[in-house]
């Protein structure tokens, strides 16, 4: 399961200036490109932030599996009865085109406490499907 995390209003702006700097010819800031680390330090949520919600994770039993560098994501584990518990919801079986999935059968809930921090959360087991398809080889005329 994956918690996202939400930057401060200042963060995303000074994000949008960098990058739209990182872009621009012109720029001395031009390709200097940051690090996971670096990113995190500068644009993800601050360390305090990152403890609360990984310290609440591990109150409602959940294990904190990783910390995302770029300090925009938490990866974490648990039952489905942890999940009923700490986020209002049950995890249900779906068969979607044949394959059986599980997900939360409704709108998980967070603290309020945490509401300002967290942008949202995948409960689910679906990966993600390109939306593309091969339709054969071009050729050249």
């Amino acid at each position: 399961m994956i918690l996202v995390l939400n930057r401060s209003a200042g963060q995303q702006n000074s994000l949008q200036e960098f990058l739209g700097q990182v872009q621009n010819p012109a720029s001395s800031l031009y390709h200097q490109y940051l690090t996971p680390e670096e990113f995190g330090q500068q644009y993800g949520v601050s360390a305090s932030d990152l403890e609360a919600v990984a310290n609440w994770l591990r109150s409602a039993s959940f294990a904190v599996d990783q910390i995302h560098s770029g300090r925009m994501a938490i990866e974490f584990s648990g039952s489905a009865g942890q999940v009923q518990s700490a986020f209002h919801t049950a995890i249900h079986s779906y068969v979607v085109n044949g394959e059986q999935h599980y997900a939360n059968a409704s709108d998980p809930q967070i603290p309020a406490a945490l509401a300002s921090v967290v942008s949202g959360i995948t409960l689910n087991d679906f990966a993600p499907r390109p939306l593309n398809r091969s339709i054969g080889q071009a050729q050249l005329d």
